[in-house]
C-alpha cells in the first residue's frame, strides 16, 4: 500500500492599495479570505513600504489613487514606475486588447493595431484606477459644499477642467481606469473590495445616475462618470475644455498639440534620475501645476453660458 503525498497549495489573495491626500499620514489595514487592503494617506512618506507590499506575491492587484495633488501625485506615479516592474508587458497586452475592442477592430482575437502615442505606454505591474469626486475638482479645499445631487454640480471653474483633464491623461498614459464617485468618503478599507469588483464588471465608458445608484456597505454609491481602460484619448480630454466657456484659457489641455507638449515634458520627468537634487518643475513645460493659491477666478457667464456636470459628461462620452 503506497502512502499518498498532499502538498498544500499556497492560495493567493488579491491586493488593494489605496493612495490619497489627507491632513495626518496614516496606514490602514484590513484582511479577509479573498483580499487585503491597504488605505495609506499622504503616500510620499510611505513609498518604500508601498513598493514592498506590491512586490509581493498576490492573485491580483489594484492600485486606487485619489490624489489631485500633482507634484506629490507624480513623485507616486513615477516611483511606482521605476520600483514595481515586474508584469508590466501583460498589462501593456491587455490595454492593447482593450484598445483593440474599444476601436471595434474586425480582426476578433488579434492584435492589429498598436495604441497611439502616450495610450498606455507607461503601463504598471498592477491595475490603476483613479478615483476622483466633485470636491477633488477645486484647488480651494477650505471652500468645500456638500450637496446630495452631484449630477446638478457646475463644472465652470477652469480648476475644475484643469484637474479633470490632468487627471484624465495621467490615467490614461499609465494605462488606468477613471472614476468619478458622488463621495470619495464612502471608499474605506471595508468597502475598496467591493468598488473594486464593481468597477471591473462595467466595460463601456458611461455616465450613471442617482436611478443606477448602488448600496456599498449600506452606503449610497454613485458614479457620475466612468472611463474603461483604453477607451480615453487625447481628443476626448482635449474636449472638455473646448466644449466649455474657458476654451481660451491657456493653462488648460485644449488641443491635442498642447496634451503632447505634456506628453513630451512627462517622458522627460520619468527618466529623470536624480528626484533629491536638482529637480524643479517649472522646468518641465506643463507639469509647473497651479496650486491653491493661484486660483484662477471665472469669468462672469450667464446660467444659460453654463456647462453642467451632467453636460460636460455627455459631451466627454461622444
Amino acid at each position: 500500500m503506497s502512502l499518498t503525498k498532499f502538498v498544500n497549495k499556497k492560495v493567493l489573495k488579491n491586493v488593494i492599495v489605496m493612495l490619497k491626500n489627507g491632513d495626518h499620514s496614516s496606514i490602514e489595514f484590513d484582511s479577509n479570505d479573498d483580499c487585503e487592503t491597504y488605505i495609506i494617506t499622504n503616500p510620499i512618506a510611505f513609498l518604500k513600504y508601498i513598493s514592498d507590499v506590491l512586490l509581493r506575491e498576490y492573485k491580483e492587484k489594484y492600485v486606487i489613487v485619489s490624489m489631485t495633488e500633482f507634484p506629490q501625485l507624480l513623485r507616486v506615479l513615477k516611483y511606482l514606475h521605476e520600483k514595481v516592474t515586474e508584469g508590466k508587458d501583460i498589462y501593456q497586452l491587455d490595454f492593447t486588447k482593450q484598445y483593440n475592442r474599444h476601436l471595434q477592430s474586425d480582426e476578433v482575437n488579434q492584435i492589429n493595431l498598436t495604441p497611439d502615442i502616450g495610450h498606455g505606454d507607461k503601463p504598471f505591474s498592477f491595475e490603476l484606477v483613479v478615483v476622483i469626486d466633485p470636491h477633488s475638482l477645486t484647488l480651494d479645499k477650505t471652500n468645500h459644499t456638500t450637496t446630495n445631487n452631484n449630477t446638478s454640480i457646475i463644472l465652470s471653474t477652469v480648476d475644475s477642467i484643469y484637474i479633470h483633464q490632468y487627471s484624465r491623461y495621467f490615467t490614461l498614459k499609465h494605462g488606468g481606469r477613471f472614476v468619478i464617485v458622488n463621495d470619495l468618503d464612502v471608499l474605506t478599507k471595508e468597502s475598496a473590495h467591493s468598488f473594486i469588483k464593481y468597477v471591473h464588471a462595467l466595460s463601456e465608458a458611461q455616465p450613471i445616475f442617482e436611478s443606477s445608484k448602488k448600496k456599498i456597505f449600506n452606503q449610497d454609491f454613485i458614479i457620475n462618470l466612468f472611463i474603461p481602460k483604453a477607451w480615453d484619448s487625447w481628443n476626448k480630454i482635449s474636449l472638455i475644455s473646448k466644449s466649455s466657456v474657458f476654451h481660451d484659457n491657456n493653462t488648460l489641455l485644449n488641443n491635442v498639440e498642447i496634451i503632447q507638449q505634456l506628453d513630451q515634458s512627462y517622458n522627460r520627468f520619468l527618466s529623470f534620475d536624480n528626484m533629491e537634487s536638482n529637480f524643479k518643475f517649472e522646468d518641465y513645460p506643463l507639469l509647473s501645476f497651479k496650486q491653491s493659491n493661484t486660483i484662477s477666478t471665472p469669468p462672469t457667464i450667464t446660467i444659460q453660458q453654463r456647462l453642467s456636470f451632467h453636460d460636460l459628461l455627455n459631451q466627454a462620452l461622444q
